[in-house]
């Protein structure tokens, strides 16, 4: 094998509730990750006569090389197989807009995990593999399976689901602006006491008796009030999407993007077209929906 190409799919989270800081510094959460249809193509070739990892990358997103996570995540995988001066070449294509809270340089790592070991006929076992993942990022450990998952810790304590109930379809609204993380999970801290959660079991139960598109009134997002505060226009946003008969909508991870929930191809088109209408046109408004896997060969 030479070569092949990959569909690095998005996540949103279906629910997201943060707890206390712990004393490393991160948070333990409770979320709901999805994969969705939503995704940036990575292309993955031998470079002979090269003895160097390289990565081109054309579409929404460049940063330096060094901290591109597909990048990050081929010199990991090189350098625990020990393939030292293998010529490889990375082509990314981006389609996830980024500061979405879509996961989409997580997505990225998972599928040059899943590309390189295939490539490299398997040379590690899909504990090891995760294993990687989990040290590249939170959520890169669900992108390297994807579907549906409960997640906790901070995220890559990952129990999947498998669901019999129709994948919903989905208007996800990406406005100009992008939200850091780290922002988000300071400006959490600092409001102090937050409500409740909705209880896993409740979740849990809901997943199975109704599937994702029937976790509204269940689900919640704990960084919608910091978002909205700092970013009226989101909760516009999510305004626009129930009005356009999503049934349910909230923002994905710590936004700045947020996604409305259809049961049918037909209600969704017929919300992205009316939500797409009543915003500026600086606005992405995407539709998709649900995958049961994060990472797709070609």
């Amino acid at each position: 094998m030479t070569g092949l190409e990959l569909e690095a799919n998005a996540k949103v989270n279906l629910h997201l509730a943060v707890g206390e800081r712990r004393p490393d510094g991160y948070h333990e959460i409770e979320t709901v990750f999805s994969s969705v249809s939503l995704s940036d193509r990575l292309v993955i070739e031998r470079a002979p006569g090269s003895s160097r990892l390289e990565l081109d990358v054309d579409g929404l997103l460049a940063v330096p090389v060094e901290l591109n996570l597909a990048y990050r995540a081929g010199q990991a995988f090189l350098n625990r197989i020990g393939a030292h001066g293998e010529g490889l070449r990375l082509r990314l294509a981006k389609r996830i807009p980024a500061g979405a809270g879509l996961g989409g340089g997580s997505a990225d790592a998972a599928a040059a995990l899943v590309g390189l070991d295939l490539l490299f006929d398997s040379p590690l076992a899909a504990s090891d593999l995760a294993l990687l993942a989990r040290e590249l990022g939170a959520d890169v450990a669900f992108c390297l399976r994807g579907g549906l998952a409960l997640g906790r810790g901070i995220g890559d304590v990952l129990e999947f689901f498998e669901i019999s109930h129709p994948q919903p379809h989905l208007v996800i609204v990406k406005p100009p602006q992008q939200i850091s993380t780290a922002w988000a999970y300071r400006a959490l801290d600092d409001r102090g006491a937050r409500p409740a959660p909705a209880s896993l079991d409740r979740v849990r139960a809901a997943l199975h008796e109704r599937g994702p598109a029937g976790l509204g009134g269940v689900a919640s997002n704990d960084f919608e009030p910091v978002a909205f505060g700092e970013h009226p226009r989101l909760r516009m946003i999510r305004d626009h999407l129930l009005a356009a008969g999503a049934e349910w909508a909230m923002l994905t991870g710590s936004g700045a993007a947020l996604f409305g929930v259809c049961r049918t191809e037909a209600a969704a088109a017929g919300a992205a077209h009316a939500v797409a209408a009543a915003l500026p046109a600086d606005h992405q408004v995407i539709l998709c929906r649900g995958m049961d896997r994060g990472v797709v060969v070609s």
